[in-house]
This record gives C-alpha cells, structure tokens and sequence, in this order.
C-alpha cells in the first residue's frame, strides 16, 4: 500500500483525505512542519501532500528540509489558486508537483499514483546491485540507466533496448536478468538479424522429426529460455513474416514445435534491443506496430559515447586493466587524446582502439601516440 504524509494544519482535510485515499493509501497525518519533517526521518513514506501554509514554519522552507534527507519522497505541494510565484519557486527548489485548492479528490489520486512510481525511482539511489558493475560508468546518464535496470528487473514486463550500434544493448540485457528473479534461470540471446526467413521457425520454435527433409527433434530457441529471459537482439532487422510468427507467440506465450502437435506452455522474459528507430519503421511499414507496442512496454535508451565523455576514464581504466591483467596502465595525456575523437562506433570501437594501443605500447603505460584511430 502506497504511504502518504500529509503536512497540513487543517483537521478537518486530514480527515477527508483518509476517507478519500482509504481504499488503496496509507496516510499519515502531521499538522507542523517540524512535525513532518520528524515523521519522515523516523518512518518510510513514498509521497509527500505538503500545505504551502503552516502554522510553525513556511512551506517552502519544509520542502527544503525534506529534499535535503538522505531519503527524501517526492513533495506535492498545495497551494492557493492566486500563489502563482510561490509554485515556480517550490519547483525550482524541487517539488515534484504542485496542486491548487480547492483540489478535486481524482485528481489527486492521479497525482499521487505518479510520484509514487516517481518515489520507485528516487529509492534506487540507494547503492547498486552487485552484478551492475559490469555496467561501467558514473555519468548522470549512467546512473540513470543503472536506477532503471533495478526498476525494471523486478517484474517480468517486456523492455525494449535502444541505442547506436556498440553502446551496450547486450551488457544491459545482461545486467537486468542477473538482476531480477529469473537470474538462476538461462540467458538466450537471438541475433534476429542472423536468422533466414526459411529457417526462423525452427530456430526459434523447435521442431519434430519428419516435419521437414533432413529435420530431427529439436528444442528451439524460446523453449531453450524456459524459466529465464530471451534477448532478441536487432530485432529491427527483422522481416515482416519473421515479425508476425514472433507476435502470435509473445501474444499466446505457447508455441507448437515445427511439425509438432503439442502446445508447449512458456514462462520467459522477453527482452528486445535495436539500434533502429522503431517509431519510423512503424510509420514505414517495415515493422509491425502490434509487435511495437508488445515489446515496447519499458524503454531503456543507451546513451552514445560522445554523449557520455566523463566515463571515458573509467572506461579506459577498466578495459586496460583487463586486457593486460593490471600489468598496463593509461596516462592521462592519452585519455585526453581519447576525449576529443567522436566516436561513431562507440564503446566498441574505444575497446578495439585500446586493443590496439596495448599491443603496440612499449613499457607499462598507454600514450598518446599508442591511440591511433582507423
């Protein structure tokens, strides 16, 4: 049950409120600022109604106090409909969301709902999962790809991967199996690029004995997922026939064998990734917009290199030492080197380029003229 504070001086609001928010809220009640601020250090709460006018202190210096708690919960802010000035400044100071009285109850309701997802997300700024530290990176950027990892491993919802070619897609497909429920089960990622039309449904299906000249019994690649995720990578590169016989199965999530007989009942996560504008394939007509829209349900998108330059060190750090097992290291000359190339190819091409930089190095350092692009 979503918990809610309520700072408000007025008993006779508490009361409505509970009444309003019995059926699926938690609320709490503090009539003082000081006395909210004191239930939020000493209880957990996922939201935050704050009245802009308390007896013992003013309503923006309390939301101030509550940002600045390790913890803090998104803050909506209630106000008179004529306090124009004092919305823009609480959120400026970084009231999630205001509200003016007199206030209509769905309304708030909704915006409740939103700041508690919004409170999912400020939680995940506690310390990371121990299997994202293969995700590499401490950007804004980063950080917010790392939140939305833990958010989303937690059920078993479609997500979709986004981003240029060489950004991560599969490391962060990785990172959110490992992370969720289904971790102790298999990872089976599909190159859907890779796959002939002629071929795909025995590649992904399975198929019996006889069904076809020269087929044997085989388990296909979703049932080879079984109580674990599937990775569709590029499944942009998908052809429209592939795409309708992949739809008919994330639809049902039962599939029949090549040849086969039987239902086979599955229990997978699906995971998709591409480096292509799905939403303009859609309009071309070159990808299904059901097929869109099934596994387009949590959107992860991968920043580019050049968009994420203060990792460049990290990342440096952490492929040199790998390679040559601690026994090479970058100078920073180097890595200011590193910095100014664009990098269309992205956290592939910087890996290859440090490849080549430690096998052409002499001694026990990269240096700017070990950095050379292709």
């Amino acid at each position: 049950m979503i918990r809610v504070l309520f700072i408000d001086d007025e008993p006779l609001a508490h009361k409505n409120l509970k009444m309003v928010l019995a059926d699926s809220y938690q609320v709490s009640s503090a009539y003082s600022g000081t006395s909210g601020i004191d239930k939020i250090k000493k209880t957990e709460q996922d939201v935050v109604l704050l009245d802009i006018n308390l007896p013992d202190m003013n309503g923006l210096e309390v939301l101030k106090e509550i940002l600045a708690l390790p913890t803090s919960p998104p803050v909506i802010m209630l106000t008179i409909s004529d306090d124009i000035r004092t919305v823009v400044q609480a959120i400026k100071t970084g009231a999630y969301d205001y509200l003016t009285k007199p206030y209509k109850y769905l309304e708030l309701k909704a915006r409740i709902w939103r700041a508690a997802q919004n409170s999912e997300l400020r939680k995940a700024r506690l310390p990371f999962h121990p299997d994202l530290q293969q995700i590499i990176g401490e950007s804004p950027a980063m950080k917010s790809i790392k939140k939305l990892i833990q958010i989303f491993a937690v059920n078993d919802t479609p997500v979709l991967i986004l981003g240029e070619s060489g950004t991560g897609k599969e490391l962060v497909a990785q990172a959110i199996h490992k992370v969720s429920l289904r971790q102790n089960g298999p990872l089976i990622p599909i190159n859907c690029a890779a796959i002939q039309d002629t071929i795909v449904e025995s590649e992904l299906f399975g198929s019996e004995k006889g069904a076809f000249t020269g087929a044997v019994s085989k388990t296909g690649l979703f049932e080879q997922a079984q109580n674990g995720t599937l990775f569709l990578d590029e499944i942009g590169e998908m052809s429209l026939a592939a795409q309708a016989k992949l739809l008919r199965v994330l639809e049902t999530s039962d599939l029949y064998r090549v040849g086969g007989t039987r239902s086979i009942k599955l229990n997978i996560r699906i995971i998709a990734a591409t480096n292509k504008d799905l939403k303009k394939e859609v309009e071309n007509r070159t990808f299904r917009s059901d097929l869109y829209y099934r596994i387009n349900v949590l959107q992860i998108k991968l920043p580019s290199l050049k968009e994420r330059i203060d990792d460049i060190p990290l990342l440096c750090t952490y492929f040199i030492k790998t390679m040559t097992d601690g026994k090479k290291s970058i100078t920073m000359s180097a890595i200011e080197k590193i910095k100014t190339h664009t990098w269309p190819g992205n956290i592939r091409e910087l890996k290859n380029v440090l490849q080549r930089a430690v096998i052409i190095s002499n001694g026990d350092s990269i240096k700017p003229e070990n950095i050379i692009y292709q």
